[in-house]
């Protein structure tokens, strides 16, 4: 379920190039980069083809909620606030990890951790599957 109330899952945005930030609110060094997620989403909020998604990978919330954390920061981009079934799927073991998914569902770039210089990483990492589906399509 997105922060809407929508359930959502990685296949809601199929054919796009997806980031995907794995976090949990009571991990700090994985609550951080969030901001930096905000600003990839304004960045690419006019290109249909481009979604950041963060995935809270928990759901004990006595250290606060998702939801509550994300409107609280200003922070729009989508969150599926209970996470578990995705970061298994991925095979997401700490915090933070980042996935970027291309158009085909193919997983192109996975780290942990994020630092100073990630922004401008992943937006080349998104500009360059973006210019790959536009050739190959």
């Amino acid at each position: 379920m997105d922060s809407r109330g929508d359930v959502v899952n990685l296949t809601t945005y199929d054919s796009k190039v997806v980031l995907v930030a794995f976090w949990a609110i009571w991990h700090a060094s994985s609550a951080a980069p969030m901001a930096g997620m905000q600003t990839l989403h304004e960045q690419y909020d006019d290109n249909d083809a481009v979604a950041i998604v963060g995935v809270h990978k928990d759901v004990d919330y006595r250290k606060g909620n998702p939801v509550d954390y994300m409107a609280e920061n200003g922070y729009t981009f989508d969150l599926i606030p209970d996470g578990r079934n995705v970061a298994e799927a991925y095979g997401i073991w700490s915090l933070p990890q980042f996935v970027v998914i291309d158009g085909e569902g193919e997983v192109i770039h996975r780290q942990t951790g994020f630092g100073p210089d990630d922004i401008d990483a992943f937006s080349e990492i998104i500009d360059g599957a973006l210019a790959e589906e536009r050739t190959s399509g």
